[in-house]
């Protein structure tokens, strides 16, 4: 669409992200529920989330962190030619209490429904209006929306999904979390090269803003998951050779963010005055915010 280049190169607003990989399991819907809570409650700056999996892993996290149990897939909306401010204020969820300045645009089974429809509508070219690899995009890159939050962070499915694909184009940055091990290292290297080819067959300006190495064995990583990070580096060099792009900090896997997945945000499980948590995630986030709120 034609204000696409302009409202996506505009300096001005929020940052938009994908937390991504084509691997399960690995830690994305963690890091991106987190992320929004260091950004909303440590930066005090509002965020967005989005979440493009129809199983709704994010969706649920979030509604039943905040008491809710009804998750109506709302991102289906976004998806819609003439969305805009409005649609957006109609499908998103105050987080309150649990991410004061933090927001959702949920998602249940039925945006599969709509995936599917609109990648047979442009297969068979009956789709005249905007390109539906373009809606996203055009629904959130507008100056009015993205003025009001610091940052937008999409959950990628660990599928190439049509949802998949409209925020690669909308996002200016995308986030690789891993499992430090043999086989999911490996592939970040493959995730990452098609992440390139779509950069380059789209026109986009997409950023690779790091890689995350996640659930390891203890604070530190081991031997076998250092050897594995050195994977995951090699990983990065696919996107660009002189720069290595594993963040410094690894999150371990801890019993009390275990629990926390699928009913609350760890970050913010309080324990009497303090977040025991926030010592994990802050020195991650602070290097992600540091790549990403810094134009390079």
């Amino acid at each position: 669409f034609p204000d696409y280049l302009n409202w996506h190169r505009d300096p001005n607003g929020a940052k938009l992200i994908t937390i991504g990989n084509l691997k399960g399991g690995v830690g994305k819907t963690t890091i991106a529920a987190n992320l929004a809570a260091y950004i909303s409650e440590t930066r005090n700056e509002p965020v967005l989330l989005v979440d493009l999996d129809y199983q709704g892993s994010l969706s649920n996290m979030l509604m039943l962190a905040i008491e809710r149990e009804e998750v109506e897939s709302k991102v289906d909306r976004l998806f819609s030619p003439d969305a805009n401010l409005i649609t957006l204020e109609g499908a998103k969820e105050h987080l309150t209490p649990k991410l004061n300045r933090g927001w959702l645009v949920p998602a249940n089974y039925s945006f599969a429904q709509v995936e599917n429809q609109l990648l047979l509508k442009w297969l068979l070219q009956e789709e005249g209006s905007i390109d539906v690899r373009f809606r996203l995009a055009h629904a959130l890159l507008r100056p009015e929306i993205r003025k009001s939050y610091a940052a937008i962070i999409f959950d990628m499915p660990p599928r190439m999904t049509l949802g998949a694909i409209n925020a690669l184009v909308a996002s200016h940055y995308f986030i690789v979390p891993t499992m430090l091990d043999k086989l999911a290292a490996e592939a970040v290297g493959q995730f990452i090269s098609n992440m390139k080819a779509i950069k380059r067959d789209l026109g986009l300006d997409l950023k690779l803003a790091g890689i995350i190495g996640c659930m390891t064995r203890q604070a530190s990583p081991s031997p076998r998951e250092e050897q594995a990070r050195e994977l995951a580096r090699q990983g990065g060099y696919v996107w660009r050779e002189d720069k290595d792009y594993v963040f410094a900090t690894t999150i371990p896997r801890r019993v009390d963010i275990g629990n926390a997945a699928g009913e609350d945000v760890a970050y913010c499980v309080r324990e009497g005055l303090r977040y025991p948590n926030r010592d994990i995630f802050d020195p991650l986030f602070k290097e992600i915010c540091a790549e990403i709120f810094t134009e390079n």
